[in-house]
């Protein structure tokens, strides 16, 4: 037995409050300084296993954002290069490079450049790839606009004159895409055009159309069944060799 330090009671030894006045004894003391350390190792503990997990959660983001920002650029590069009307690869690049952007602001880490500039190139390769069908859009309606406007001036074909045989031959052109013609294509027929006429069949000589900045000659092969149309189309005027792959008019 031992006497309590602040009220003199007896008490036990091995007691760490008085139970008379509620004094801490010195046993108490010494037991709540050795659970203080004990939980200050404990907190310490604590603080380094969260701050080596949170170093490698960095260490994982950082090779997730290079990862992504490496997909996110090659995807772009490729996708806007190789196939731009399918915008597949550039959209694979916006979402890869926008997880790269996300991961390093989550994580305020840097190192992202990878990632913005796939983000880019895919924003890039979208916006031309719409601007490309916008464009053949618009090229198709035109063209279809033009085609409208020739057949209203074709009449039944019955009767073959220079004007008709051009436009014959620049519906053909436009049907066939003859060497890369196409409705934008300036054609010269009428004012240069020579049609000779030999019964059922003609040949339209001396026309013209520009495709990328390159004069290109044609000859119409033309012939009458119930109708006058276009039997092939070619470079020279030998009418009476069919060409292979001749697209043949019936």
């Amino acid at each position: 037995m031992v006497k309590c330090a602040n009220c003199s009671a007896p008490i036990k030894e091995d007691l760490e409050q008085c139970g008379f006045c509620g004094s801490i004894t010195a046993l108490g003391i010494a037991a709540k300084a050795s659970r203080d350390k004990q939980a200050q190792a404990a907190n310490q503990a604590a603080q380094q296993r969260s701050a080596i997990d949170a170093q490698a959660a960095k260490l994982r983001a950082q090779g997730e954002i290079d990862q992504s920002g490496k997909w996110a650029l090659i995807s772009s590069i490729v996708g806007t290069v190789v196939c731009c009307l399918f915008p597949v690869g550039p959209v694979m690049g916006i979402v890869f490079g926008l997880r790269a952007r996300r991961l390093a602001a989550q994580h305020g880490l840097h190192g992202a450049s990878m990632g913005t500039a796939g983000l880019s190139i895919g924003i890039l390769g979208v916006a031309l790839a719409v601007c490309t069908w916008v464009g053949v859009g618009v090229m198709s309606v035109l063209e279809s606009r033009h085609k409208s406007e020739l057949r209203a001036k074709l009449g039944s074909s019955e009767t073959l004159d220079l004007n008709t045989a051009c436009i014959l031959a620049e519906l053909e052109l436009m049907e066939t895409r003859y060497e890369g013609f196409s409705a934008l294509t300036d054609f010269e027929c009428t004012t240069t055009g020579d049609l000779a006429v030999n019964g059922r069949e003609a040949v339209l000589t001396d026309t013209h159309f520009d495709n990328g900045g390159v004069r290109k000659s044609v000859v119409a092969c033309l012939q009458l069944k119930s109708k006058w149309t276009v039997k092939q189309l070619r470079a020279d005027e030998d009418c009476s060799d069919v060409k292979p792959g001749a697209k043949a008019k019936h």
